[in-house]
């Protein structure tokens, strides 16, 4: 598919195309989000009220994003363009003042990360 470093418009449009066709497989549309930016194309992988991406108040993935990670780690493997990948949480605090959002946040984009990894996309494509 696309092997180039720098995508141009078109490739953008057939790699965001791809990812569609990836969502709409796994009845994910409501989970995935495409916008072109200047840096390249993002997607956004965010929750709905079916589907979350993390048991709540931790970084355990739920099966339902395994699959959608699993899916689109090959897509992604194919450009050689450096992702940047980050985690969210929601602003319930945490009792203990040891551990806060701030640290999930990190968790979830680590874990993501290393799932993504293992499901074959190339480590040297994480940038951060």
């Amino acid at each position: 598919m696309l092997k180039g470093k720098h995508l141009t418009t078109s490739q953008l449009a057939m790699l965001a195309k791809e990812v569609e066709e990836m969502a709409q497989a796994l009845s994910a549309n409501s989970n995935v989000v495409l916008e072109v930016v200047p840096q390249g194309l993002r997607i956004l992988l965010q929750d709905s009220m079916d589907n979350y991406m993390f048991q709540r108040g931790s970084s355990t993935l739920t099966p339902f994003f395994e699959d959608m990670l699993y899916e689109l780690a090959p897509i992604l493997g194919q450009i050689r363009n450096r992702l940047v990948i980050s985690g969210h949480t929601d602003n319930t605090h945490f009792h203990s003042s040891a551990y806060s959002n701030w640290e999930l946040s990190g968790d979830r984009a680590l874990v993501a990360r290393q799932f993504l990894v293992d499901s074959g996309l190339p480590e040297t494509n994480v940038l951060q």
